[in-house]
């Protein structure tokens, strides 16, 4: 078989995803409880929280939402920009590039395709048109990366004290560590938040982007 499960009991194909099997709600509840860098993180949470999807989501979106207040369109695809790792979990970058580099040896293009990138882009689509909103522009795409970019590198100083300078990721080259979106990150709110409270951040700011849109 191919569908999941979700906590919701609806059946989620990986293969032939549909708008219909997507529930947000299901999309929060993971989000909130999956966890970014393979579960590597230092939070110093007294309940265990490890760092999830959600919580990366939401400073995501705020980058881009202190950047472009009115525009939210732009805020939305920031908030929802890893929603599909929902359905199909969060996969680590260097794993991505492992198996885009296995991928190469039968006959793809060198490092960049595997069948994971696929399966993972016809999820966010599904994702995205469910919730009424268009696939990202080139510019859109850009902005949403830059936030994306810039939120590593503070997760990168918060939560990996022990992996050396930010040159070593080549993907970090340029991009500065934002004092304001480290201590955000610090922050008692998010480090004591429950799983429960950060899907529920999720949701809502995923529906007030949404409203916005409407009006």
């Amino acid at each position: 078989m191919t569908w999941i499960e979700t906590i919701s009991g609806t059946r989620f194909d990986l293969l032939n995803p549909k708008p219909d099997q997507v529930n947000m709600a299901d999309v929060a509840y993971a989000l909130a409880r999956i966890v970014r860098f393979t579960g590597h993180t230092n939070t110093g949470s007294d309940t265990g929280c490890g760092y999830s999807v959600a919580e990366h989501a939401l400073h995501v979106c705020s980058v881009v939402e202190q950047e472009h207040p009115n525009d939210a369109v732009l805020c939305a695809l920031a908030l929802h920009h890893d929603a599909a790792e929902a359905y199909v979990g969060d996969v680590s970058a260097p794993l991505k590039l492992a198996m885009r580099a296995m991928a190469s040896l039968w006959g793809a293009a060198a490092g960049q395709w595997s069948p994971f990138d696929s399966i993972e882009d016809s999820v966010q689509a599904c994702i995205l048109r469910a919730i009424g909103l268009p696939e990202p522009t080139d510019e859109q795409h850009a902005v949403v990366k830059r936030a994306d970019l810039l939120a590593l590198a503070a997760e990168r100083a918060v939560f990996l004290p022990h992996t050396g300078q930010a040159g070593d990721w080549a993907c970090l080259e340029g991009i500065p560590v934002d004092e304001r979106l480290c201590q955000r990150m610090r922050s008692a709110k998010w480090r004591t938040a429950w799983p429960r409270d950060l899907g529920y951040e999720y949701l809502m700011a995923g529906q007030r982007f949404e409203a916005r849109r409407l009006l």
